[in-house]
């Protein structure tokens, strides 16, 4: 170290407070110890992200520390109205991570803030999408003609994001189904029953089994009665509304 003094540098280990000694020619400075605060590298916070989540369910936020310690880390839920849910933070020592957890009482898209010294972390915020599929529709006429083609309308409008999934089996063997996506959250599907039976309607939302389903619906040779149109005037088409609930 010159006259006009000198600098030095370290690499901390920890994200510990770290006492800095300055010795000049062997004794110690004025004004020494000194502390540093050591802060993690908050871009080394590892969060994986959450699937989508049924209404009411129970929200678990698990994050990857990597050093940092609890005191810093603050996790939020934010829902779609703006509203933020603070959300307590536990600590896994042996895991070396974070848990946070939150119940959204909302449809919609929710923000996850998890921040570091009021810092936001690589990523955040996070989107956490919560559906309900207690509000999902599903509109079929009250029995199909063989030899006809079919359709079959969902209605996901106010049940919020998710992935539908639509099975039919007629006397248990499998049927090809297309499905048009119509917007506003309507899917219309269209297949075509070879013979009469009974119809076996198998419907999911995000990998989850709808309440219900599997349903039933007679595939007949010659009815009395048969929709000539499916979506659009109802004037002479009879449904079957099925709410699940």
């Amino acid at each position: 170290m010159g006259s006009s003094g000198g600098t030095g540098s370290f690499l901390p280990t920890h994200a510990t407070p770290h006492e800095l000694r300055v010795f000049l020619n062997g004794a110690l400075v004025e004004c020494c110890p000194m502390f540093v605060e050591v802060f993690p590298d908050i871009s080394r916070i590892l969060y994986s992200g959450i699937a989508p989540c049924a209404l009411g369910s129970l929200v678990e936020v698990l994050i990857n520390s990597n050093g940092a310690q609890s005191r810093g880390v603050q996790i939020e839920a934010v829902s779609p109205s703006g509203a933020v849910i603070p959300c307590e933070v536990d600590v896994d020592q042996r895991k070396s991570s974070f848990r946070a957890s939150f119940v959204p009482r909302v449809v919609g898209e929710w923000q996850i803030n998890v921040t570091y010294g009021r810092e936001h972390i690589s990523g955040s915020p996070f989107t956490c999408y919560v559906y309900d599929p207690t509000k999902i529709k599903l509109r079929t006429p009250v029995r199909y003609e063989a030899g006809r083609e079919s359709q079959i309308a969902v209605d996901t409008k106010d049940a919020g994001w998710g992935k539908l999934n639509l099975l039919l089996e007629l006397n248990g063997r499998k049927l090809p189904v297309t499905c048009d996506e119509r917007g506003d959250g309507l899917y219309v599907f269209s297949f075509y029953p070879p013979h009469n039976g009974s119809l076996s309607l198998q419907l999911s939302f995000n990998d989850n089994q709808i309440k219900g389903s599997p349903f039933y619906i007679q595939v007949v040779i010659h009815p009395r009665s048969m929709p000539t149109r499916f979506w659009g005037n109802l004037c002479n088409i009879i449904y079957i509304y099925i709410y699940i609930y």
